[in-house]
Parts: C-alpha cells; sequence; structure tokens
C-alpha cells in the first residue's frame, strides 16, 4: 500500500538553476602508470653518484608529463628495480630527443625546448644535480631550432646535431662541438639536419641524418669526422638515416628510411665495416628507429615495421649469427629509444601506448620470457599500462591485463592476483557476484581466492566473455575452425557449444537484460575487407542482422548491453558512424564519433550512470554522446580505455586520467540518537542521484504494524518530533522540512521509496534532503510512538 501525501515530483519542479551548484569538471592524474603518458623519444643510464652507493638510474625524455604516477615535464629518472620515477627539477618546457652523459657524470638533454622553470635554456641542458642549467648559450636557427642527437666523445667533449644554425656565438650548420668553455664547427657543418650521431673509440664522431653534404664533401646522409675533415662513407645511403650504433668490432650500424646502402639492396639498417655497406639479411619491412649494439656482436633494432628478414617482429627485433630473431610477441607501436640495464635486460621506448594488444605503457623490459613492465609484475603501486582488457568489480574496483598478469586496484594501490597466466590475457570479466574470468591463447581461467583455476578447453583462442544470469560463463572464440567451437558456454563443468556454429569470427558478446546472447563478429574478404555482423542466441537457435562498415576497415565489433534491453556496438562500423544502437531489429547510428581514417573507430564505449554514453578511441579523445551529439569532455582528454564507476568518475587507463566533476551525485549521511521501538532506523541509498535515472532508498527497522513516511525537502531542519505529537520517542527529529510526503506500509521491517529525477540539466547541483519518520500506533491518543531515521542528503548528479 503507498498513499501520496504530495506529489513527490512537485518539489522537483520548484528546483531552477539558481539552486543548483556552478558546476566544474577537467581531467585530473589519477592512477600510477606503468610507463609514461606520452611518447619517449630518448633513453640512456645515469648514474647519478659514480661508484657511490646509489643504483644507476634509466633517463627517459619525450613528450609527457606523467612517468610511474610522478608529475614531471617532458623527463624524468627512474629506479628500474623499483619502479619508483621522480622528476629531474622542473624539467624541460618542449619534447626532449636526445640524451647523453659525459665522462664527468654530467647528464645533458637535447630536443626543442628554450626552458626551464625560469631558466632559458636553448634547445640544450644540462644536469647539475639540483637544476637544469644552459650550454654555452645552446643553439639557435631561424625560425626555431631543435637538437635530435647528442653524443660524448673519449675526451669529454659534447657534440649536438640537429636543426641549427649557430651554437652560441659561433656558425654551425647543423652539427657543433662543446669543448667545456665554447661551442666550434666541425669543418663547415652540413647541408641539412642531423638525426644520428656516434663517437668512435679513437674519437671520430659519425653523423647521419638527411644531408647530402658534409662539409665540401659529398656524402649522401652518412658521414665520418676525424677532427679536422669530413668524410663519406662509401656512396652512403639512399634516404634518411635517423639511427646509429658503433658495434662491437668497430663496424658502424645505420638504420632509416633507406632501401640501399652503398648502391646495394640494404633495408632500413645496413652495416659499414670501413671499406663496404652490406645488409642485415633482407632487413625489415619500415623504418629503423633505434639501434642498440651488444657486447657479443648482436644487433637489435626498434622502429616501424612488421617484418625482420620475412619473420613478423612487430617493431622490434635482434640481429644475432646472420639471422634476425623476433623478441617475443614485439611491441603493437613505434620503438624510438633501446637502452640496455645494468642487468643486462632491454629497455624500448616508444609510442606503444592506447592500443588493443599492448600491456605497456611507452616503457618495456625484455627478459627472456617476453616483453614486461619495466619494473615487473608484482610493484603494488603501479597501474596497468595501456591497451589491454579491463573490467570493473561490484564495488568499484578496476582491474586490468598486464601482459600475462592481472592488477586490482583498490582505490589506493594496484596489486596482482594470482601468478601471471601462460601468456597474454586478452579478454576479462566479471561476474554479478565478483567471479573474475580470464581468457586468451591460454584458455580460460576463473580466479578462485587468489589463484587462478584452468576451465579446460582444447579449441580456439577466447576473445571475449560473458556472464549469464544463471552464471555461466559465455566466450567468444575468435579464430577457429569449427563453426560450433566459435561461441561456447561453461557450466560450471564442462564447456557446451551454443548450436551449430556461426560464420566468420567472434569476437565479443553480451548478454541482453532479456537473457539473450548477442554475438559480435565479421566475416572477411581477402585481403583486408570485413563486414560485421551481430547474432542473438535465444536459447534455441542464431539469428543474425549485418551491421554497415567502411569497406576497408570493418570488423568485429565491441558490444555494450544497456538496462532497456539494447545493446550497443561500437568499432570501425560505419565510416564517421562506428558507434550504433540496435534494438533487436534495427542497428542506428549515434551520431558521427571520429573520422573515416584506419584508427579513426572507437574502440571503447562505456554507460554512464545518467544512461548516457561515453567512447573514444586510440585516435579520439573521449567524448559523451548526449542524445543528440558526441560532445568532448573538455579539456580534450582521456584517450583509450574507458572505465565508468560507480561513483561516476570516468577513468581513462591509457592516459592516467580520471575527468572529475564537482557536480557528481552524492549522498551524504547525518546521523541521529533516535531509536525506534524496534531500535534505530537505518536508512541508506540504493544508488546515487543522477538525472534522468530513478533514485532509490530503504529503511530497515520498522516494527511491524506501523507505517513508514518517506520525507523529502529542500531544506535541513532540525525540529523535535515531541513538537508534533507526545509519543515522540526520545532523541527524534524531523531532519528535512516535509516538502513532500509518501506514506508507505513497510514489508518485514523494511520501506524501499522511489524518486524519478528528470533528465533536466538544471537540476545538476541541487541538493534535497531525505529521511524516514515511522509511526506506531496503538495507545489513548490512536499513536503508540514516533521516531525518524536518519538524514540522507541527495546531490543530483549530471555531466
Amino acid at each position: 500500500m503507498e498513499m501520496r501525501a504530495l506529489p513527490t515530483l512537485l518539489i522537483l519542479s520548484g528546483l531552477t538553476t539558481p539552486a543548483a551548484a556552478q558546476c566544474t569538471s577537467t581531467w585530473l592524474p589519477t592512477l600510477a602508470t606503468l610507463g609514461t603518458n606520452g611518447s619517449i623519444h630518448a633513453s640512456t643510464i645515469w648514474d647519478p653518484d659514480g661508484p657511490g652507493p646509489q643504483r644507476p638510474r634509466l633517463v627517459i625524455a619525450g613528450t609527457f608529463t606523467s612517468a610511474f604516477g610522478a608529475a614531471v615535464t617532458n623527463i624524468a629518472a627512474m629506479d628500474p628495480q623499483s619502479g619508483s620515477a621522480w622528476a629531474l627539477g622542473s624539467g624541460l618546457a618542449g619534447p626532449v630527443y636526445a640524451l647523453t652523459t659525459l665522462p664527468n657524470g654530467d647528464l645533458v638533454a637535447g630536443g626543442n625546448f628554450y626552458q626551464s622553470g625560469a631558466t632559458y635554456v636553448s634547445c640544450l641542458a644540462r644536469w647539475n644535480g639540483a637544476a637544469w642549467l644552459p650550454i654555452g648559450g645552446g643553439v639557435s636557427s631561424f625560425p626555431l631550432a631543435s637538437v635530435y642527437a647528442l653524443t660524448a666523445t673519449p675526451n669529454g667533449d659534447l657534440v649536438a646535431g640537429g636543426l641549427f644554425t649557430n651554437a652560441g656565438s659561433a656558425t654551425t650548420f647543423y652539427i657543433a662541438r662543446w669543448n667545456g668553455t665554447q661551442w666550434l664547427s666541425l669543418g663547415s657543418g652540413m647541408n641539412s639536419w642531423v638525426s644520428a650521431l656516434a663517437a668512435l673509440p679513437n674519437g671520430d664522431v659519425v653523423a647521419s641524418g638527411s644531408f647530402t653534404m658534409a662539409g665540401s664533401v659529398a656524402a649522401n646522409r652518412i658521414a665520418r669526422w676525424d677532427g679536422t675533415t669530413w668524410h663519406p662513407l662509401g656512396s652512403g645511403v639512399s634516404a634518411h638515416a635517423s639511427s646509429l650504433a658503433v658495434a662491437a668490432n668497430g663496424d658502424i650500424v645505420a638504420g632509416g628510411w633507406f632501401t640501399l646502402a652503398g648502391g646495394t639492396s640494404a633495408n632500413h639498417v645496413a652495416r659499414w665495416n670501413g671499406i663496404t655497406w652490406s645488409a642485415l639479411g633482407a632487413g625489415c619491412n619500415g623504418p629503423v628507429l633505434a639501434l642498440h649494439t651488444e657486447s657479443n656482436g648482436d644487433v637489435v633494432v626498434g622502429g616501424d615495421f612488421l617484418l625482420a628478414g620475412n619473420l613478423p617482429s612487430n617493431r622490434v627485433a635482434r640481429w644475432s649469427s646472420n639471422t634476425w630473431q623476433p623478441l617475443g610477441g614485439g611491441l603493437s607501436a613505434p620503438v624510438r629509444a633501446l637502452t640496455q640495464l645494468p642487468d643486462g635486460d632491454l629497455v624500448a621506448g616508444g609510442d606503444f601506448a592506447a592500443t588493443a594488444t599492448s600491456g605497456f605503457d611507452r616503457l618495456a623490459r625484455f627478459r627472456s620470457v617476453g616483453w614486461q613492465v619495466i619494473a615487473g609484475h608484482t610493484d603494488p603501486n603501479t597501474a596497468p599500462g595501456t591497451g589491454g582488457p579491463s573490467a570493473l568489480m561490484p564495488n568499484g574496483d578496476m582491474i586490468a591485463a598486464v601482459g600475462s598478469a592481472v592488477v586490482r586496484w583498490n582505490g589506493a594501490a594496484w596489486t596482482q592476483l594470482g601468478s601471471p597466466l601462460a601468456s597474454q590475457v586478452v579478454c576479462l570479466a566479471v561476474s554479478s557476484q565478483g567471479v573474475l574470468a580470464a581468457g586468451g591463447n591460454f584458455g580460460a581461467a576463473v580466479l578462485t581466492g587468489n589463484a587462478w583455476q584452468l576451465l579446460p578447453a582444447t579449441f580456439g583462442t577466447f576473445q571475449s566473455f560473458a556472464w549469464a544470469a544463471n552464471n555461466d560463463l559465455i566466450a567468444a572464440m575468435g579464430y577457429t575452425t569449427n563453426p560450433a567451437d566459435k561461441v561456447q558456454g561453461w557450466n560450471g563443468s564442462a564447456w557446451i557449444p551454443l548450436g551449430s556454429g556461426l560464420p566468420g569470427t567472434a569476437g565479443s558478446v553480451a548478454i541482453r537484460a532479456n537473457g539473450d546472447i548477442v554475438v559480435g563478429g565479421s566475416i572477411a574478404v581477402f585481403p583486408v575487407y570485413a563486414s560485421p555482423f551481430l547474432s542473438v542466441w535465444n536459447g534455441t537457435a542464431w539469428q543474425t542482422t549485418s551491421l554497415a562498415s567502411n569497406v576497408l576497415y570493418g570488423g568485429a565489433p565491441g558490444l555494450l548491453p544497456m538496462p532497456n534491453g539494447d545493446v550497443i556496438a561500437y568499432g570501425k562500423l560505419a565510416p564517421a558512424n562506428h558507434v550504433v544502437r540496435w534494438d533487436g531489429f534495427t542497428a542506428t547510428p549515434l551520431g558521427t564519433f571520429g573520422g573515416t581514417g584506419r584508427y579513426d573507430g572507437a574502440n571503447w564505449v562505456a554507460a554512464l550512470p545518467t544512461g548516457e554514453l561515453v567512447a573514444s578511441s586510440n585516435a579520439e579523445a573521449t567524448s559523451r554522446w548526449n542524445g543528440t551529439a558526441w560532445i568532448p569532455l573538455s579539456p580534450a582528454a582521456g584517450h583509450g580505455r574507458l572505465l565508468v564507476r560507480p561513483s561516476g568518475e570516468i577513468v581513462s587507463l591509457d592516459s592516467d586520467a580520471r575527468f572529475f566533476s564537482t557536480c557528481f551525485a552524492a549522498t551524504r549521511n547525518t546521523t541521529t540518537a533516535c531509536a525506534g521501538p524496534g531500535g534505530p532506523v537505518q536508512l541508506s541509498a540504493n544508488n546515487l542521484p543522477w538525472i534522468g535515472t530513478t533514485f532509490a532508498s530503504t529503511a530497515n527497522g520498522f516494527v511491524p504494524g506501523a507505517l513508514a513516511f518517506a520525507v523529502l525537502g529542500y531544506a535541513p531542519l532540525d525540529l523535535p518530533l515531541a513538537t508534533v505529537s507526545a509519543a515522540a520517542l526520545p532523541n527524534c527529529n524531523l531532519l528535512t522540512t516535509p516538502d513532500a510526503t509518501v506514506l508507505q506500509v513497510p514489508s518485514g521491517g523494511s520501506s524501499t521509496w522511489t524518486l524519478p529525477i528528470p533528465n533536466v540539466a538544471a537540476l545538476i547541483g541541487a541538493q534535497l534532503f531525505h529521511q524516514f519518520v515511522q509511526v506506531e500506533f496503538g495507545g489513548p491518543s490512536g499513536i503508540q510512538s514516533l521516531s525518524a531515521s536518519n538524514r540522507l542528503t541527495l546531490a543530483i548528479g549530471g555531466y
């Protein structure tokens, strides 16, 4: 039974904009990262105290403002053992492209920056242990200058190369030498910019880049300075040479965009032995941007290639014993820096972030078992890197995969769940009871306690999971040759195929509100065409519908089930749409999200508590669908993986940021000393009061036969109930103005009240006050007791 003493919605219609708070919102740093929030262009080992007790540090530089959770400005030092990082003073106010250390222990950085804090430094700076200092006035050029390469000669001189025409007061074209007191030219310099430098043991300097003249000598993009004269290295290379290294035997290794060295075929990497050029096998099928040589003669290359020789190598590979070897599974985006740690491990830095396959955030460490996060998987204060699967626990804790490991954020730190699995984790899913499942090439596993329990399987690679209402685990199996294997359900003891199978690839799975299983897939057409589809399993049969796709880049869509039974499909779908709402019959595009390029689709979509959507991609910042258009969350930030926590915070794991608003929905409790005839009546919120949703609260502790009044008001109050009735119990007060009341009959000592909140922007930030009053009947006056619950303050939220 329910009787409305006053229509509750009237109180909401009375709220106007002045009653609402002025909202501010922004992206804020949030969780410690396993790397940086921007590209790494250079790295080096630096020992701050020489032979002293401090461990050597890894210094990384590029374009980033966060490194392992520390606020920095484009450069940071870190301890590879612990994973901790820290800023070097005020940092450098612009991109840093080059690093080196001098024999006296000084750390030097070069790039396109002009200030460090209030100190003017012109593209070059030296760290003295406390601050960045200029080096002889730095370099300059019109309209601007950059230093792209640095090296130190055995006598302690610093050589800089880049895009500049002056160093200090000296006229130098694209290359200059600092002898500790002044800048000197190297002959007449080059006729175009220098991208890489290497110092030889005898003091000679090798430079490479885009030039065709070194001094007065013709030199195709690479030349050697002997202290007096420039010398070509044979006929040089056919295109820009962006990286250099000196091999253990003194040979020079060059990498870049060229396909010829000395007139012979050499795809993007070649070796000069002092007389002739030679190729490293078939080379790489894309530019080599970084080189590292090892004492045993091996050469490690990094860049933007997929093949080394004829082997899939994914942007990093090793040349050893005249053979190319991939390094693990490689990395997911260009590698721009390679450095060897004191323990022998190799560290790669670059752009590999915000992807669907990388578990690393622009920095990765290669060990014998493959690529790992820089500090391993067990550091409890580091976050999950980028690109891998993520999920939310019912309490709002975040789950993310880091390569083959899974970590959990508890609000203060990341902790590892169980031991790493046998290979990379591809998918995660959490049941309504909080059961976590992980899948990949290793099969499927469920977390029991703090150990992974494998679910035996003999088919395919697990691509996506969803938990059904009956606690069955439904899996989409991706690439498998048997159609019946493409969608399987784990019933607690065995995997059961759903029907006779599906066409193409089953890449994603979701459960609709009515229990139907929806699978997103694609039918590939040679060589790269794809037609995405949705298939629905209604318990007995599959029904399939096609989705419009971009002809070149379509694929299996991601799926997001909505409370009303609709399913949001997203990915690289219809050009510039990429997000559609499917109601079971028709797929309706939701505005225009992203562009038409290969990487402009919607990679991640999540639902807000208001029922609205947010989407992001590797190329597009996070935007909100307001029912009409996609609106970027200002200021633009938050590329990559999205999670929306129950609090309403939007977390971008790949950007290490959270979207914070002063107008998120919230409830606040005000306690009372009142105790009813059966004890205190305890009022709690079932959810948060967002616009466009229905807020619900539940009060427990009513005695049998009592009535409950749900009270809602504009303003707080502290009125003793004794002023209303002599039957009021001690310390029982009315804590809100009774602007709206609803009379209810409790059931089992409990009463639940609901408040529909219109989707009206003027309500955002408004406050309401809510309480329950208990009336127990009996006695001469008709009321035996009068008591009240605690009070909830409701802050209506919106975005």
